[in-house]
């Protein structure tokens, strides 16, 4: 174990959710480009987006989310942010039905997750 590792293991951090969105976001965009690991820059991408609009909820600023549901109902908001989601759910709760398999997960969907983080 090298000094910086001690360093880093022994010490007590404070962290807030914007680092941690800004850290997944900058992440999944290096997994996508550079690795072309598009699962993992998938599910941090995500997890980054849901921090962000959580945010801007909680402090009732208008997002892509709220103005979609006032535009079109609690109803319709459910059944496409559902669809939105599904990769990441699906990802997300590795442990639910593990032989289950995803036949529908296209990359260009990790592509659109990014871009919406960053807007």
């Amino acid at each position: 174990m090298s000094d910086q590792t001690k360093e880093i293991g022994n010490s007590e951090w404070e962290i807030d959710k914007k680092t941690i969105a800004l850290n997944h976001l900058r992440r999944s965009i290096y997994l996508y480009i550079v690795d072309k690991d598009f699962i993992s820059a998938h599910l941090l991408a995500s997890a980054s987006n849901e921090i962000i609009l959580k945010t801007l909820e909680s402090q009732g600023i208008e997002n892509r989310i709220s103005s979609f549901r006032e535009k079109f109902g609690d109803k319709q908001y459910k059944l496409i942010h559902n669809q939105i989601n599904k990769s990441y759910n699906f990802m997300k709760h590795g442990s639910r039905n593990i032989n289950e398999k995803m036949t529908s997960y296209f990359p260009t969907e990790t592509e659109t997750t990014i871009f919406e983080a960053c807007n």
